[in-house]
């Protein structure tokens, strides 16, 4: 019975290995392919040098885009004032709203 589990783990170790190995392969070639890619900067971010879309890297947009941007301006936007909580130590608290 030990021998037996002693064998699975083995065989198991094995697999993630391989499995790790390959994840490993498939990431390098990606890098590879996306040094070789010449990226214009004046062009949008999903369109390729030679104005083609690629497909394969579209990205989702999230479903309520404006709302975040909203939120996140409006999150940055508060005023910075530091209260002093321990010796030493700044907490930047929002101000309440007028």
């Amino acid at each position: 019975l030990v021998q037996r589990k002693a064998r699975a783990a083995a065989e198991r170790n094995l697999r993630n290995e391989r499995r790790e190995r390959a994840k490993q392969a498939r990431v390098s070639q990606e890098l590879k392919k996306a040094a070789k890619r010449t990226v214009s900067i004046s062009e949008g971010p999903d369109t390729l040098g030679d104005g083609m879309r690629e497909r394969s890297e579209t990205l989702a947009l999230a479903p309520e885009p404006e709302s975040l941007e909203k939120e996140a301006c409006e999150k940055w936007k508060r005023p910075f004032r530091p209260q002093l909580s321990f010796p030493g130590t700044f907490v930047c608290l929002p101000q309440p709203p007028p």
